[in-house]
């Protein structure tokens, strides 16, 4: 019994620490920019439909991670795991995305601790803008978040 349960322990860390595919060695910048391109991989990735994609984001979330977009007044659950995520994305209909870079000191950071990086996903045809943030942990999306808002633009004189 006691050696079943050290198997079943030393497997578990092993499968938990096996799950951050992420460098120990990166800084706060490095990390803020791997984790914002994965959130903007899983909305390009969603919004297909294939094998490969079912597989891309089987790794790039966790299979329980939780969406939601909020429009008005009103949160809106989206679902969680893959429905949630292309629920989401079909909602939003975005065709670009903007995130701000990291511009603070560089530093010592845990990448497979939680962390958040969000983005600007744009509708432009609708002018709609989506800000959502997504949590992390292990490298992999736990939870997005966003909102709906209209927005407008242009130059200036």
């Amino acid at each position: 019994m006691v050696i079943s349960t050290f198997f079943l322990v030393v497997s578990a860390a092993t499968a938990s620490a096996a799950a951050c595919d992420l460098r120990s060695d990166m800084g706060a910048r490095e990390l803020h920019e791997v984790l914002a391109r994965r959130a903007v991989e899983l909305v390009v990735t969603a919004a297909r439909s294939d094998a490969n994609s079912r597989d891309r984001l089987d790794q790039l979330m966790d299979p329980d991670a939780a969406f939601d977009l909020g429009a008005g007044d009103v949160g809106r659950p989206m679902g969680h795991g893959a429905e949630g995520a292309r629920a989401v994305v079909a909602l939003m209909k975005a065709d670009r995305y903007r995130y701000l870079g990291w511009d603070y000191m560089d530093g010592p950071v845990d990448p497979c601790g939680e962390h958040e990086a969000s983005i600007e996903f744009i509708a432009s045809a609708d002018r709609q803008v989506y800000p959502v943030t997504f949590r992390f942990h292990n490298g992999r999306v736990i939870e997005a978040k966003g909102w709906s808002r209209s927005f407008r633009e242009g130059a200036l004189p």
